[in-house]
């Protein structure tokens, strides 16, 4: 059931981690009911539509709550924004530190590279948190000049950077400059069809029709082998740009 909407939503309770099997509870305090609502709410509106009064009425406190534990709105949208990015990007820091150890020095894999960057986003979309994530992006993505997409972008453009850095390494006949663009729709292919994998997305039964997928969209290593197929190619391909020195746009 949909914690945010359905009868079965509850933000009084939360489950003791490692112990949801036994549906062991225990009384959630204010500032973690707070945040939870938020950033269920979050996923559903967006930061720009989320309102204080939202949050309070779905968590069971009220806006004097709000303040006392974040002192405003837009310190609460920065711990909830940084609460549902983080833990992907964290693990994706993680696959490619993996991959870069396995490659010994040489140059990482591009399937490798773009799995540390998929996988986590792909992985997540069964659960709570992933789902959050795939799409409280799609708010982001629509309004890139708000300080909420601002603080997103600032706050992890390190790990996009260290992307770019090792597909640099890898594909050496690309300069940077290209590379932002290949990397930028790498990623997009993959923003996409996640979108589309997302429970409450009817783009692709639509596209099918009434034949049955030749995917199961919840099978997670049949949907990165398909992203995989796609985007190594066009990643790899010979540089479309005009002929420069190759290292005028590398950092």
């Amino acid at each position: 059931m949909d914690r945010t909407t359905g009868s079965g939503y509850d933000p009084n309770i939360c489950f003791i981690e490692g112990v949801e099997d036994l549906n062991v509870v225990e009384p959630a305090p204010a500032r973690a009911r707070l945040l939870k609502a938020a950033m269920d709410l979050v996923s559903i509106e967006g930061p720009h539509r989320t309102t204080i009064r939202d949050i309070a009425r779905l968590s069971g406190t009220n806006i004097a709550a709000v303040n006392y534990h974040f002192g405003s709105k837009a310190v609460l949208m920065q711990e909830v924004l940084f609460a549902i990015f983080e833990p992907i990007n964290a693990r994706r820091g993680e696959l490619l530190d993996g991959a870069i150890a396995r490659a010994a020095g040489k140059a990482v894999p591009v399937a490798d590279l773009l799995d540390a960057l998929n996988r986590p986003v792909v992985e997540s979309l069964r659960s709570e948190a992933g789902l959050r994530y795939v799409r409280t992006l799609q708010h982001i993505r629509a309004f890139p000049n708000d300080p909420h997409s601002v603080y997103v972008m600032q706050t992890f453009d390190p790990v996009a950077q260290r992307f770019i850095d090792e597909m640099c390494r890898t594909l050496p006949h690309l300069g940077r400059d290209e590379m932002i663009w290949r990397y930028e729709m790498a990623r997009g292919a993959m923003l996409h069809i996640v979108g589309n994998c997302d429970p409450l997305s009817g783009k692709l039964r639509q596209l099918y029709g009434p034949r049955e997928s030749g995917i199961d969209l919840g099978d997670t290593e049949a949907v990165l082998a398909e992203l995989r197929a796609f985007v190594v190619v066009g990643l790899s391909a010979p540089s479309s740009w005009p002929v420069t020195d190759p290292q005028t746009d590398r950092r």
